[in-house]
């Protein structure tokens, strides 16, 4: 969020909350990637519809890797796997 306010500073507070609660709804956070992608045993974990800062996403990587112990890839626009 932090993030999104640096961007954007006249970003509408509600409008933001609405974002974060988006988030938390109907994304799964990253220790909760790398916690069913070790339980379903995947080969390999490809982070989409990323919002999160070049930090962000490493930190998200790091903390999926705590548990998950296969390759994690950031996807970009027009990536193919």
């Amino acid at each position: 969020m932090a993030e999104m306010q640096r961007i954007n500073p006249s970003i509408d507070v509600a409008r933001l909350e609405q974002f974060r609660r988006h988030l938390l709804d109907q994304h799964l956070a990253p220790d909760q990637v790398g916690l069913l992608a070790s339980h379903a045993h995947v080969k390999k974990v490809v982070l989409v519809h990323n919002d999160l800062s070049a930090v962000g996403a490493a930190q998200a990587i790091a903390t999926i890797d705590q548990m998950y112990h296969g390759p994690v890839i950031e996807a970009h626009d027009l990536d193919r796997f």
